[in-house]
């Protein structure tokens, strides 16, 4: 996992899975500074073309998860005209750029398939992260066959385990929050937001800013996965 830390060091967090046996056979973190304000995930991508030729075998399959800080979220309302993948990504590219204007044309997004009359979650990286990402597996001979983000990798993992109609998911990252809610299985709204107090001083207000925008029905079940001591949720968070 490529993540930023709040004193502006950058880490890499690394499982090698070998196919012979369960579980990791060497994980670990490995830090590094960032020298490019432009490309904060320059010198994590540096770090990891060091890792793969100092500790992996060459020919591996590359399974990349960033942080939400390197990620943007959109949800799109269903549109019955649009028809295409063309046409869905001009619709997710116009939603990004109505936001964070000119920046998107260089963004990568990829736009969740859903059944008709459905909210369609979109997600952005910056392409050339996706592109030093790329060029780092193949300076090993391996190959680049997935790059996500921290919270849909994390919602991916447990979407199946997860119980009742209405539900909030957050993924919780040092000084940072991406917080979602799901009705009848699709997504209804997503935050992904900088928490410099921590998560525990910024759920409350995220939760109540949602409610503001959005009619989500109670009760509801919030889940949070993350590195969270378990004695550090509280039993309710905004009645949730």
């Amino acid at each position: 996992m490529l993540r930023e830390g709040h004193s502006k060091t950058v880490s890499v967090g690394y499982q090698i899975l070998s196919p012979l046996r369960r579980g990791a056979s060497d994980q670990g973190s490995v830090p590094c500074t960032p020298d490019d304000p432009a490309r904060p995930w320059a010198a994590a991508c540096a770090a990891l073309s060091d890792l793969m030729s100092d500790r992996m075998r060459r020919g591996v399959r590359l399974n990349v998860v960033v942080s939400d800080r390197l990620a943007r979220y959109q949800l799109l309302p269903w549109q019955a005209g649009i028809v295409s993948r063309a046409e869905w990504r001009a619709y997710a590219l116009h939603r990004f750029e109505s936001v964070y204007g000119e920046a998107v044309k260089s963004w990568r997004v990829k736009i969740e398939v859903v059944p008709p009359g459905n909210p369609s979650l979109a997600c952005a990286v910056d392409s050339d992260l996706v592109e030093a990402l790329r060029a780092a597996a193949a300076a090993n001979t391996s190959r680049l066959v997935a790059v996500r983000p921290n919270f849909i990798s994390l919602f991916s993992q447990r979407r199946h385990a997860l119980r009742g109609d209405h539900l909030w998911f957050g993924s919780v990252e040092e000084h940072h929050l991406c917080l979602g809610v799901l009705s009848g299985r699709s997504w209804r709204a997503i935050r992904n937001e900088a928490a410099a107090d921590g998560w525990r001083a910024a759920l409350p207000g995220m939760v109540r800013r949602i409610e503001i925008a959005l009619d989500a029905p109670r009760p509801a079940t919030l889940h949070l996965c993350g590195d969270i001591p378990p004695d550090a949720v509280p039993e309710s968070i905004e009645g949730l």
